[in-house]
């Protein structure tokens, strides 16, 4: 299932937000258009690795990491999601307020992501700990749960694709 679009309407024209989508978009093509092992060296380098992040080292990819993403899809999707709803959230929110929440999603998403490995199978954790996360999907996880608070009845129209096996 996709979201086409929302029924509402914002007042303003959402700046963040489209900031935001360029942003991740320009990052992503910056490092994906110089070929696939520049991408792998980029998330490397600025996705969320747990283990430094425990041990105070390279903190900064708690930030970093929100404007990584692996593949265009998983690019595609998030930004889809983003302009679709980001727009009413920014617009009930207002634009600093909502690029701070949106930021402050995206760091605890991270958080939460570790804290999720650390209370994990031993065997599961050792290896989870050294694996990059990137992404923008804890930050628009955020802005999805403020838009359901915001408008809970809210029409979406989304695309419903079926199949059945045989």
């Amino acid at each position: 299932m996709l979201p086409l679009y929302d029924e509402n309407r914002s007042y303003s024209t959402p700046l963040i937000t489209y900031f935001l989508i360029t942003a991740n978009t320009l990052v992503f093509l910056y490092f994906f258009l110089q070929g696939i092992h520049t991408l792998e060296n980029a998330i490397k380098a600025f996705g969320v690795i747990p283990l430094y992040i425990l041990q105070g080292k390279r903190l900064w990819t708690l930030f970093t990491s929100m404007f990584m993403h692996a593949d265009i899809l998983h690019l595609a999707g998030n930004m889809l999601y983003l302009y679709i709803f980001g727009d009413n959230v920014e617009d009930a929110f207002g634009k600093i307020k909502y690029l701070l929440f949106y930021v402050l999603c995206g760091l605890g998403a991270s958080l939460i992501h570790i804290t999720s490995i650390l209370v994990s199978l031993p065997s599961i954790k050792t290896l989870n700990l050294q694996i990059p996360a990137v992404g923008a999907s804890g930050a628009i996880s955020g802005i999805l749960g403020a838009y359901m608070i915001l408008y809970p009845h809210a029409r979406i129209r989304t695309l419903v694709i079926t199949w059945f096996i045989t």
